[in-house]
């Protein structure tokens, strides 16, 4: 550490010294006006690329070995003395004040709310149910049955025959060759032929009749009646009762 601060500081005093020069060349680059009294008159400058040698700072790291003090306790035997209180305890007879509680009798008065209970008769009302008839008139629907004539349509069945053609199977005898022995002989065969027939059909043919039917009607009727009504009546009635009130006692 201590030896970059040296060169740090040395790399400064180098470049305030080279302030001032570089200066003076820059006065002499623009020109004889600016210069000062005590500079050379000007010339002719002629710039050329030469190569020059700089040097830079490059921090590196390294391990090295240094001493570190570090504190190591041991036992050591050291004679010392220290104080030491120790408590005794001795009797001894002292005065203290206490309470102690007496009981007596000390009279008093006060007072107390007695109940009184006095009888008085009051009036008070009560509801009573009436029943009264009560004459009404309703209308009730009378029925009536009148007979009556009316015509009914009925239906009778008829059977009407209906010629038909239907089907006949019948088995005859006819001759015929045996191809093989070339005999005539007498076979049955089936034969189906249409025949004539009658055939029931039923239809169903309206019928007119008159007929008597009771007929039932209704007329509106008044009648009178009577019905229990019951109403409420307020009477009034004298009761006793019992009031309790306080005293002071």
């Amino acid at each position: 550490m201590k030896r970059l601060m040296l060169f740090g500081l040395a790399t400064l005093g180098l470049a305030l010294l080279a302030v001032p020069s570089e200066a003076h060349g820059l006065l002499r680059k623009r020109g004889c006006d600016t210069a000062p009294a005590y500079e050379a008159p000007c010339a002719n400058v002629v710039w050329e690329e030469r190569e020059v040698t700089a040097y830079r700072t490059e921090t590196k790291t390294r391990t090295v070995e240094r001493e570190v003090r570090r504190l190591v306790s041991r036992e050591v035997e050291v004679p010392y003395t220290w104080y030491e209180t120790v408590s005794t305890t001795t009797p001894e007879k002292r005065k203290v004040p206490y309470c102690e509680t007496v009981t007596r009798e000390v009279p008093y008065t006060y007072k107390v709310c007695v109940p009184v209970t006095v009888p008085e008769k009051r009036t008070i009302m009560t509801c009573r149910t009436v029943t009264e008839e009560v004459p009404y008139t309703f209308t009730v629907q009378v029925p009536e049955v009148k007979p009556e004539k009316r015509k009914v349509t009925s239906w009778t069945c008829v059977t009407d025959y209906v010629e038909c053609q239907v089907p006949v199977c019948r088995v005859v005898a006819c001759q015929e060759v045996d191809p093989c022995t070339g005999c005539c002989r007498t076979v049955c065969r089936r034969v189906t032929e249409m025949q004539t027939v009658m055939k029931p059909v039923t239809r169903s043919v309206p019928v007119e009749r008159e007929i008597t039917v009771n007929v039932c009607t209704y007329h509106p009727e008044e009648r009178k009646a009577t019905r229990l009504v019951c109403r409420t009546v307020n009477e009034p009635k004298e009761i006793t009762v019992n009031v309790c009130h306080n005293e002071w006692e």
